[in-house]
């Protein structure tokens, strides 16, 4: 397994793990939802792993921020971009504080 397959991997189960599925992937993009309904959408930028995980050697998610990785993305229901980073557990975060806001 090379090492952007393990991370990406990673990231999938601590958003399963936190109730999160991936309903489709679209152009190295999958769409995660919330479930129980408590967090708005969460777009996996999965394109991205082999670039900055295997060329640039960017494991953690310290590293790939700084050379400039987007991993998650979270937009509000009316689909402006509310987060944008590569910490998973940040993503979630925020999207289960919109789901919040939202209700």
């Amino acid at each position: 397994m090379i090492k952007s397959d393990y991370v990406r991997e990673e990231h999938e189960n601590i958003l399963l793990q936190n109730g999160y599925i991936c309903v489709g992937e679209e152009g190295g993009v999958q769409t995660w939802v919330d479930m129980q309904s408590q967090g708005t959408d969460i777009l996996h930028i999965v394109h991205q792993y082999p670039l900055f995980v295997d060329e640039m050697d960017a494991i953690s998610p310290s590293d790939a921020a700084e050379v400039g990785a987007i991993y998650f993305i979270v937009q509000t229901k009316d689909g402006h971009i509310d987060h944008k980073g590569t910490w998973v557990s940040r993503a979630i975060a925020q999207s289960q504080l919109l789901g919040k806001r939202g209700s």
